[in-house]
């Protein structure tokens, strides 16, 4: 696919937001190596699904103490409006939870090193996610989850709808989008297909 408008708008929200702390904004401090990293990621993931981008950014968790609490994504937030989140966990491992807000109860996954997890539109309405804090001493180590917001747009480019006029001169690829539950909503892991290498560059 044709790199270079994408390159320099994904470039630019890297610079911009690389990394924030749920909650509290950090110094970014981004080297072009990382920037580079990001770049190759959501491009990479936004392939895998074929969908196009809305928008992206990364969340550092610096210790079991970082959390998200519960809550719905708010895709009114954007134009082109999302319907798909994804995220794509690097570094240290922890747990990623659902809850039915009617009732309570809760699910959790561990995503480690490489995993990718991704929801949609309905499945967001039922129900809110959070990634919780973690017992003293049982995650010690850095995470970033490059957050992805996209849509399933029957649309012949991946960006074609994306909020940059960079992402929307991207040419055509030709590529029609595949609804998300006929991909099988569900983690699967990078790493498991040699494909993690994409994220070299970082220092989790």
């Amino acid at each position: 696919m044709p790199a270079c408008a994408l390159e320099v708008e994904l470039a630019s929200r890297a610079k911009a937001k690389f990394i924030i702390n749920p909650g509290a904004a950090i110094n970014p401090g981004t080297s072009t190596l990382q920037r580079q990293a990001f770049v190759r990621v959501v491009k990479h993931v936004l392939g895998l699904f074929d969908l196009t981008l809305v928008d992206c950014w990364a969340n550092l968790y610096r210790g079991e103490d970082d959390m998200k609490s519960m809550h719905h994504d708010n895709y009114q937030d954007r134009t082109p409006r999302a319907t798909v989140t994804m995220g794509v966990s690097l570094g240290q491992a922890r747990h990623f939870t659902f809850q039915n807000p009617v009732t309570k109860e809760e699910h959790s996954v561990v995503q480690e090193n490489g995993d990718i997890f991704a929801f949609d539109e309905p499945f967001n309405n039922l129900f809110k996610h959070a990634v919780p804090p973690e017992d003293v001493g049982t995650a010690p180590g850095k995470r970033i989850a490059i957050i992805i917001w996209a849509n399933e747009e029957e649309a012949g480019d991946f960006f074609e709808s994306a909020t940059c006029a960079a992402c929307s001169q991207v040419p055509s690829q030709g590529t029609k989008a595949r609804s998300v539950p006929d991909r099988s909503i569900d983690v699967f892991r990078l790493r498991s297909r040699g494909d993690v290498s994409v994220v070299h560059g970082w220092d989790v």
